[in-house]
């Protein structure tokens, strides 16, 4: 169905522009950042730009900057951070490795990432390593210094072990596609993860040029695999909207999280999965979650009041992640993704509602779309 007006995402660099202002009238300048960073000598001092980084991501939260302008800043100035701690590691070795492309994947591939993002990156090689290096040369041993700096630096490791380090995610290119076709040929749970994840990888060091070979790749497959697609439509599907009967919100009901719900998982992730599912289907190559839903919406995808109802779902649960995880942080308190309704007033109560419904909206939508119900 086609529609006469998509919605489209607000001009990135104009918001990026107009809040960078903001901010450095409130003693946090994003320009000033990029050339602090470049001139940083070591780790040690990566680690307090990292925690500068941070600071200014709170004061954006008090500005009312929106979450998805903050979540740009925030991803420019981590990419630069990754970058020089890839130079400054290479620089302490005695062979680096040579012909490679460093990826971020997930949230940061998207440039969606808040307090909460952990490390999620991959490594694709133009050749496989010397079997014979060294201790301190070669792929391995950059990808174990490279994530022990990170730590370092202030990125929290990734609990399922998503990062270089991991000799599953450093791969060389031919590797990475037969990786891609196998999941292809036998899709599973596993294999639907990782096809996820590469989905949205964005190179920020080393040559591009192999990460846009594999992206162009994958979307190649999956567009020509109608299961492979339907397997990851049905992962949009594992989480239900946090909603219980008479309009009430299911939120948990004992435990540190008491009165709490999980605004990632019950909402943001189905959201993300799925507009990721559909742009691979449509061979796109936009990364960012509302730029999937704008290039979606102007192919006809959505008729117009669905998909500005999308867009403003997922810019609002977005937003009350970020807030709810700034204020974990001035509390002291580790960032995660729970948010307390009771919390809330009346009407953002309401929102969060109305939002969660357009997400059980848009399951039902995939759910029919890729023929779900014809999936175990």
């Amino acid at each position: 169905m086609r529609t006469d007006g998509p919605p489209s995402p607000d001009d990135p660099a104009r918001d990026m522009d107009r809040a960078a202002r903001l901010l450095a009238t409130r003693g946090h300048d994003p320009a000033l950042l990029p050339g602090t960073i470049a001139r940083a000598e070591n780790v040690s001092a990566l680690a307090v730009l990292f925690a500068k980084m941070r600071d200014m991501a709170l004061c954006g939260v008090d500005a009312g900057i929106a979450s998805r302008t903050l979540g740009l800043l925030l991803s420019q100035a981590s990419d630069h951070i990754l970058a020089r701690a890839a130079r400054i590691v290479e620089g302490g070795m005695d062979r680096p490795p040579r012909g490679f492309c460093l990826v971020v994947l997930g949230s940061e591939g998207r440039r969606e990432q808040f307090f909460a993002t952990d490390q999620d990156n991959g490594l694709i090689l133009a050749a496989r390593d010397d079997p014979d290096a060294g201790e301190g040369t070669g792929v391995a041993a950059f990808a174990r210094e490279f994530i022990a700096a990170l730590t370092a630096i202030g990125f929290p490791p990734c609990e399922n072990r998503v990062m270089i380090d991991n000799p599953d995610w450093r791969k060389t290119l031919e590797d990475w596609k037969e990786t891609v076709d196998d999941v292809v040929r036998e899709p599973d749970g596993p294999g639907i993860l990782v096809l996820s994840l590469l989905a949205d990888a964005r190179p920020v060091a080393g040559d591009a040029a192999l990460c846009d070979g594999l992206a162009a790749h994958l979307r190649r497959r999956v567009a020509d695999s109608p299961v492979t697609l339907g397997y990851m439509a049905r992962e949009a599907l594992r989480f239900p909207p946090p909603l219980g009967f008479f309009n009430t919100l299911a939120v948990e009901r004992s435990g540190p999280d008491k009165g709490g719900l999980d605004i990632k998982k019950g909402g943001i992730f189905a959201l993300v999965q799925g507009l990721r599912t559909m742009a691979l289907e449509q061979r796109l190559t936009a990364a960012g979650t509302p730029e999937r839903l704008a290039a979606l919406a102007t192919m006809g995808l959505f008729s117009t009041s669905l998909a500005e109802k999308l867009a403003a779902a997922y810019t609002f649960l977005q937003t009350l992640r970020v807030r709810f995880q700034a204020q974990a942080i001035r509390q002291g308190q580790t960032p995660r993704n729970t948010i307390f309704p009771d919390s809330l007033g009346d009407l953002e109560r309401d929102r969060l509602k109305g939002s969660l419904r357009i997400v059980a909206e848009f399951q039902e939508l995939l759910y029919t779309r890729y023929g779900l119900h014809l999936f175990p």
